[in-house]
């Protein structure tokens, strides 16, 4: 019972995430440069470079994920409170989270350029 009260609390979280990162997306946006950095190197160097519109590549991700790892869609492709319902939560809880990172890492980034 735990589990699934922190996996409630992890999907209203990154949905909060992404209405906030949809808002600073659409807050910045007339200041970001034509193109933008989307891909880096080891070394630390832009290797590919993407449109304005890339900054809203992050939240769309991160709605999609969130919308199909509710607990209703996920409870339905795996019935029961077995193991593999609770691991493919796990799973689903990690890749928010992945996300989360890459999205907040890339709002900090963007907002270095605007300085």
């Amino acid at each position: 019972m735990i589990f699934e009260r922190f996996y409630r609390w992890v999907i209203r979280i990154s949905f909060a995430f992404t209405v906030v990162l949809y808002g600073l997306g659409i807050f910045f946006y007339s200041r970001l440069p034509a193109e933008i950095p989307i891909q880096f190197g080891v070394d630390g160097g832009v290797n590919n470079w993407g449109s304005k519109l890339t900054v809203f590549l992050f939240p769309t991700i991160l709605l999609l994920v969130t919308l199909i790892s509710r607990s209703k869609y996920v409870d339905v492709k795996y019935p029961g409170v077995g193991g593999e319902n609770r691991l493919h939560k796990i799973i689903l809880c990690g890749c928010q989270f992945l996300i989360c990172g890459v999205g907040a890492y890339l709002f900090f980034l963007y907002s270095q350029m605007l300085e």
